[in-house]
């Protein structure tokens, strides 16, 4: 639920933060109907969980949408952008997990090692983001004292 939130806060359009606030709401309630449906088709073979896989899809597509809007921005600077390297982040873990999700499906933990693989891409990413972050109030404050 908190990279609805955080989607949500990063775009300007309306139409996506509406859609990013009703995504918020829907997922508690969303779990509870997936995690029956899931619990309902999983066999003794293969364990089917629904709500991951849904969510990282919204995620994902949400995702792809404000990084979109914040390129048709046409900033020239978009590699120092906070918001730029977060969603990056967000879209990146979203997208690549769901692809493991349905993989693990089939072979399980013989490709778990790939989510944490995953998962430190994503911290870097997340990394160079709050770099950025720290380094433009940096930027900002000598500004302010020169």
């Amino acid at each position: 639920m908190f990279f609805f939130w955080v989607i949500g806060q990063f775009s300007n359009r309306a139409a996506l933060k509406s859609i990013n606030k009703y995504a918020l709401w829907l997922s508690l309630p969303g779990w509870i109907i997936l995690a029956q449906v899931s619990e309902s088709i999983s066999t003794e073979e293969m364990e089917v969980d629904l709500f991951p896989m849904v969510y990282r899809v919204i995620n994902s597509f949400l995702a792809s949408s404000a990084l979109l809007e914040l390129v048709e921005e046409g900033q020239s600077d978009l590699f120092n952008k906070f918001r730029f390297w977060i969603l990056v982040a967000i879209l990146f873990y979203t997208f690549t997990t769901f692809f493991i999700t349905l993989i693990g499906l089939k072979f399980g933990k013989e490709v778990w090692y790939l989510h944490n693989i995953l998962n430190i891409t994503t911290y870097i990413l997340y990394s160079i983001g709050f770099y950025c972050c720290k380094r433009s109030h940096l930027d900002s404050d000598e500004a302010l004292m020169i």
